[in-house]
């Protein structure tokens, strides 16, 4: 389902957000992002949750599971590698590792030690 149609049967007027969209890129405080409209720091103020994940990337547990930069020529970078090796740490506890994963994962983008591309 598309944003407005999502907006609109939460009960927001699309109107109002193509508005608001048109009137911030016009005065500078947004960008045309492909076909996203991003709303700069003095309109938009989400912050995105504090999270303490129970490890960081340069955790010696996970570090070792982290290809190295060339480790794949075509696509430069590093990796988590075998995300079930990671997990047969745990064993059974494989639920708690989908979670400390994926904790990990967001907490280090929220501090900017990784990106997507």
């Amino acid at each position: 389902m598309p944003v407005l149609q999502k907006a609109a049967s939460q009960g927001i007027d699309p109107a109002e957000i193509e508005n608001l969209a048109e009137r911030s890129l016009a005065a500078g405080q947004a960008k045309q992002e492909r076909c996203w409209v991003v709303l700069d720091e003095s309109i938009c103020t989400i912050k995105l949750p504090k999270i303490m994940p129970r490890y960081t990337l340069d955790d010696p547990f996970l570090a070792k599971f982290i290809s190295a930069p060339d480790a794949y020529p075509d696509q430069p970078g590093c990796y988590l590698d075998d995300l079930d090796q990671i997990y047969d740490v745990y064993w059974f506890k494989r639920e708690k590792a989908f979670q400390d994963f994926f904790s990990t994962l967001a907490g280090a983008l929220i501090a900017g030690d990784i990106a997507f591309f």
